[in-house]
């Protein structure tokens, strides 16, 4: 019997003479991290090679697809399953800051489905390390629906952004849309800044407490802002039913999902500067067209790319 290996493989081209050097340190960051840490729910490293101007990373198959796209089509998700997913977030982002690690980037596109339908966080290039509590930093990068308001007002922040994301996540999956939403970047960071956060009638009484919580826009008083971190998440009434000490070792049903569609694909990411562009690959190594998801997808905002970050509010 012929056994196949399936790998995510993600090259990513960085000519040394041509890309800016905050380009080159994320990407060797995003290499650090992967090495160091190892979480279920996280896409894991099996292998990192270099060529005199490329770092390759040979990442595990994830083929479940991303929650951006599984979202798109059920347009909202049931607080169970939503608590299912925010879990499985919570304890990979516990475990990343347990390694002084904050990751900065939380956003549907970014988390994946394994072939049975649980979380894996992947694209660690915006991780920030010797993140301990208490430790701060400046930098102004992320998702612009995603970005915290301690980010929006240049102000030093920590860990805290991870579980303001989280918030944001959430609220997508529980309401089917962002929490604050403008096309103009200049409305947008004035919503997040200034906006309250409304739910529809139907969330229950903890779905919403926690989302208000999750969103809170002094990080000091933020849901899993203080030294308990992850833990004062875990403990919030929403997650009252999750047994979190199998959650990892269990590999349980996800709720409200049958199965997910398995694929005999390779998925070649190639990283060329900031342009990406997907190949999926048969085991014949016929290339194919990939299919557009039908919307459009959120860019990226960091040091390295200044074209695309807007005026922040004073």
């Amino acid at each position: 019997m012929t056994t196949y290996w399936f790998y995510r493989i993600t090259i990513n081209v960085t000519k040394f003479r041509s890309t800016g050097k905050e380009e080159v340190e994320h990407t060797m960051t995003e290499n650090r991290v992967l090495q160091q840490c190892r979480h279920p729910f996280m896409t894991e490293l099996r292998y990192s090679f270099t060529t005199p101007d490329r770092l390759c990373f040979v990442m595990e198959y994830v083929n479940g697809g991303e929650l951006y796209f599984h979202l798109s089509r059920e347009h909202f998700f049931s607080e169970e399953r939503t608590r299912f997913y925010a879990a499985e977030i919570t304890l990979a982002l516990g475990y990343l800051h347990g390694q002084n690690v904050v990751y900065r980037d939380l956003k549907l596109e970014n988390l994946l489905l394994d072939k049975d339908g649980h979380i894996k966080i992947a694209d660690f290039g915006l991780c920030k390390e010797e993140m301990y509590y208490g430790a701060f930093t400046k930098t102004f990068c992320g998702t612009p629906e995603y970005l915290a308001p301690e980010v929006l007002l240049d102000n030093d922040y920590g860990r805290a952004v991870d579980w303001w994301g989280l918030g944001v996540v959430m609220y997508e999956m529980l309401c089917g849309r962002l929490p604050f939403y403008s096309t103009e970047h200049e409305i947008l960071f004035e919503l997040i800044l200034q906006e309250n956060v409304e739910f529809p009638s139907r969330l229950s009484c903890e779905a919403q407490d926690i989302l208000s919580k999750l969103l809170i826009k002094d990080p000091t008083k933020r849901l899993g802002g203080g030294p308990g971190d992850a833990l004062e998440v875990m403990k919030h009434q929403f997650f009252f039913l999750v047994d979190w000490d199998r959650l990892t070792g269990v590999r349980h049903n996800v709720p409200g999902v049958e199965s997910m569609v398995h694929s005999t694909t390779m998925i070649v990411t190639l990283t060329i500067g900031n342009e990406r562009r997907n190949t999926d690959w048969t085991l014949t190594d016929d290339v194919r067209d990939t299919t557009e998801r039908g919307r459009t997808k959120k860019h990226e905002v960091g040091p390295n790319t200044t074209e695309h970050v807007p005026q922040r509010p004073h």
